[in-house]
């Protein structure tokens, strides 16, 4: 994995309450032309957009079945809850662990029972994983406000006095400006919408030809359990769970979330070069960005052709003979 050297955006809110069902699909008259896509024309421009509620892609009225998101995760192991509750018995009796703690607490302050504390694992798991996306997307929708020069919507986060000095440094090391912020792509297969998906960020060159692709992640560097590595993107080392691999196209990949999110890249990738004709595949970096950090984490991830072409042969060949999309608008 080939690394850059760390250099020292999101649809519009929608208030549904009493709204009706006419009123909530309203991206039959989809968002105005972002200041870049006025600078910038691209191909299928206005084609595809965002029903944020229940982030369903759109492509000409016709909903999208398939997310980029979608199509990577189902080639990777999934987080488990009932597996990892198989630990409940070694974290009860570490009552230093951080699970012990609060299982110690709940047995002997609020004298409840095991079954009691499985679930209260669990709930913790579920609100600490929304907390999380929601955080992610709140940052999102920042950066995608920085990069169209408006204020964003947060403030001044500490994910936003990370990212404001990156951007500006970065594009003036390798003489880029932004071209695309949240660009909504699809995949298209004989007629067909295959997958659709949203990109980031992208920066074009000044003065030639070449494009990059930048990938927001806001990864916690903590490490997952006690006196483990810390959760640098690019830096991993073996999990004491086990050495996982992807499956499928990725069958050769070991299981990180820094080679999960190098697969997604790569789908947007190869979506741009072959639908769009804007190649960033040599180009497509993570940007790792949290509180936690002292300066974001740029890595470079390396290009998976093969694997691509398999991915998207594969999505290609499951779709219905038959048109059974039906628009929605």
């Amino acid at each position: 994995m080939q690394t850059v050297e760390p250099c020292p955006v999101a649809p519009l809110d929608n208030n549904f309450l009493g709204a009706s069902l006419a009123d909530q699909l309203h991206p039959l008259h989809p968002d105005p032309e972002s200041p870049l896509q006025q600078r910038f024309r691209a191909p299928r421009d206005g084609d595809a957009w965002l029903f944020e509620p229940t982030h369903t892609y759109v492509v000409r009225k016709t909903q999208v079945h398939n997310s980029v998101t979608k199509m990577i995760k189902q080639h990777w192991p999934q987080f488990q809850p009932d597996m990892a509750m198989q630990n409940y018995a070694a974290w009860k009796a570490n009552k230093s662990s951080k699970y012990g703690m609060l299982i110690d607490y709940l047995q002997v302050v609020e004298e409840r029972d095991d079954d009691y504390c499985k679930q209260a694992i669990a709930a913790l798991w579920k609100k600490r994983g929304a907390l999380a996306s929601q955080l992610g997307t709140d940052m999102h929708r920042d950066f995608q406000y920085i990069v169209e020069e408006k204020e964003p919507p947060q403030g001044e986060t500490e994910e936003v006095k990370q990212f404001r000095p990156w951007l500006k440094t970065f594009c003036e090391r390798y003489n880029l400006q932004p071209w695309r912020a949240e660009w909504i792509v699809y995949y298209e297969h004989e007629g067909k919408v295959v997958v659709a998906g949203q990109v980031d960020l992208v920066l074009k060159h000044k003065e030639r030809d070449e494009y990059w692709c930048i990938d927001y992640k806001r990864k916690d560097p903590a490490p997952k359990y006690a006196s483990g590595p810390r959760q640098i993107l690019g830096q991993e080392s073996g999990s004491k769970f086990g050495k996982e691999m992807g499956s499928g196209p990725f069958k050769e990949l070991p299981h990180n979330d820094f080679a999960v999110y190098t697969t997604q890249l790569n789908a947007y990738g190869y979506i741009a070069a072959t639908q769009y004709g804007i190649d960033f595949r040599d180009r497509l970096c993570l940007l790792q960005i949290h509180p936690s950090l002292k300066t974001p984490n740029l890595v470079r991830c390396e290009r998976l052709d093969d694997a691509m072409e398999s991915l998207f042969a594969l999505e290609s060949s499951q779709l219905p003979r038959t048109d059974s999309a039906a628009e929605i608008f």
